[in-house]
């Protein structure tokens, strides 16, 4: 029997899509590509007999032409439209085209008028499925089966352009969350549930690795304390240098900073989302404490630990001094990088359900779902229009008022001392965007600083930044890239915000 040839394709957003060979992004959207775990996880489940080809937009175009039996396409909300003419494309050219991912899988009526069969879920159960019946001609439109017992599975860097991605080792440990965050897609996606790996098998995909600097790509790692203690314990031994999000309530518990900080964690990612108690109550984490942020923060630093902090604007709670005191909070508490995104409510989510309620949904184009347009109705009114005051990419005067932010103040970034870097290795501040283009693992010496005031960039032991590795972050990076976490593709369905 002839080998099944299966092309999975990832979107890219309209700016960042490279559409024919030779050509190469623009310098101002080129965008920090940390990993294509996800595509290679769907590749891993595939059964024998299916040869695997992975596009990536991102780095090269799709050949509507290309010699394949069946076509995959996973994709987050807002990618929906360019995913739905990838499908028509093959289609037309009598290619069975399946779709998976967030937005499927939240949106399902709407995606199963784009393709000829839907994943709805992990892909690791449901695509073995779904090619074993289309051999067989009985193909159908849905496959829901969950995923069972999360182990490893090996994968194959080879399919993708491996110098185009970030090269730290990159392996996920938990996947979902049981947490109920009213905007929050990953846990709508994971039925509100968290899958472990076996810790063994996590420390023997970090051996396996081609790099001692380790990316998780857990949305959740902290979730369950008495299995990250028992991760922690297992990383101690492996001399690793490694990074990941976890929640803010690991601060308060001193065994936990300390197991992190001797199991070699450098950096966290922290979903504080709002400095504003009655924002974190309105959107289901009132466990976040606002309070206990510096201290938390400090506690971290203390260890070594770099913070890069995840805020959200636009709540219906906010004040329109909500901006201002943010990013104050940002400079007293010495935040190392930030992620600042508009409020979105993603199809699927509580959040998007409440404002369908409310009619308050005022823009339904599935492109500016992208973390950085406003797509609702404020409750508040014009004077609390997230995207009024949100410094994205580009001259902050273009998008915020004057006085709105000192000429040369913003969020700290790394110190070079947190990551043992000589302070020539990094500048001294990053700029706040609306995705996370700038990380710690990859310092970058062309990395900008966040805005230079009239001194410019410095170093200095405690004023260094970590670059993003490859040209760092840009002042023009466009705000249309989200992700809301620095896994950014921790799950075979692909990436999402949250």
């Amino acid at each position: 029997m002839a080998p099944v040839r299966l092309q999975i394709i990832c979107p890219a957003a309209r700016q960042l899509r490279i559409e024919r060979p030779g050509q190469r992004a623009p310098l101002q959207t080129r965008v920090f590509r940390l990993t294509m775990m996800s595509a290679l996880s769907v590749a891993a489940a595939v059964p024998d007999g299916v040869e695997v080809e992975i596009v990536d937009e991102n780095v090269e175009p799709v050949d509507f032409d290309a010699g394949v039996d069946l076509v995959g396409v996973s994709f987050m909300t807002f990618n929906a439209p360019r995913a739905y003419e990838i499908a028509r494309q093959f289609r037309a050219r009598g290619k069975p085209v399946l779709f998976g991912g967030y937005h499927p899988s939240l949106q399902p009526d709407e995606a199963a008028a784009h393709c000829d069969a839907l994943c709805i879920g992990p892909a690791e159960p449901n695509l073995p499925r779904m090619i074993e019946d289309w051999r067989a001609g009985r193909l159908r439109r849905v496959y829901r089966e969950p995923l069972g017992e999360f182990r490893t599975r090996p994968v194959d860097p080879g399919l993708v352009r491996g110098m185009q991605y970030v090269a730290s080792t990159v392996v996920q440990a938990t996947r979902g969350c049981h947490n109920r965050c009213a905007f929050c897609s990953v846990a709508a996606f994971s039925g509100y549930s968290l899958q472990k790996k076996p810790v063994g098998d996590v420390v023997r995909e970090i051996r396996s690795g081609r790099s001692r600097s380790v990316l998780f790509i857990d949305d959740s790692l902290s979730a369950d304390v008495g299995y990250l203690h028992e991760l922690l314990r297992a990383l101690a031994s492996l001399r690793i240098r490694w990074y990941s999000q976890i929640g803010f309530g690991v601060t308060r518990d001193a065994e936990t900073l300390d197991l992190l900080a001797q199991s070699g964690c450098h950096g966290v990612f922290v979903g504080f989302e709002s400095i504003s108690q009655r924002s974190l109550d309105e959107t289901r984490k009132g466990f976040n404490r606002a309070e206990e942020y510096k201290e938390g923060i400090r506690r971290l630093h203390d260890r070594g630990i770099g913070v890069f902090g995840a805020f959200v604007l636009g709540y219906d709670s906010d004040t329109p001094d909500i901006f201002e005191r943010t990013l104050r909070f940002l400079e007293d508490a010495e935040v190392d990088a930030l992620q600042l995104t508009v409020l979105t409510p993603f199809p699927g989510t509580p959040l998007y359900r409440k404002m369908e309620e409310q009619g308050r949904i005022v823009d339904r184009n599935w492109e500016h779902y992208d973390l950085g347009h406003v797509v609702f109705k404020p409750a508040g009114g014009p004077r609390h229009d997230p995207g009024a005051l949100l410094l994205l990419a580009g001259d902050p005067a273009e998008a915020a008022p004057a006085g709105a932010l000192p000429a040369a103040q913003g969020p700290r970034a790394l110190g070079a001392r947190r990551l043992g870097l000589p302070p020539e290795d990094a500048p001294r501040r990053l700029r706040a965007v609306g995705v996370p283009t700038a990380m710690f693992m990859h310092p970058g010496p062309r990395s900008p600083p966040w805005r230079a005031g009239p001194d410019g960039p410095s170093g200095g032991a405690r004023g260094a930044s970590a670059g993003t590795g490859g040209g760092g972050t840009r002042r023009d990076t466009p705000r249309t890239t989200p992700t809301r976490s620095s896994s950014a593709a921790g799950d075979p369905t692909g990436p999402r915000p949250s």
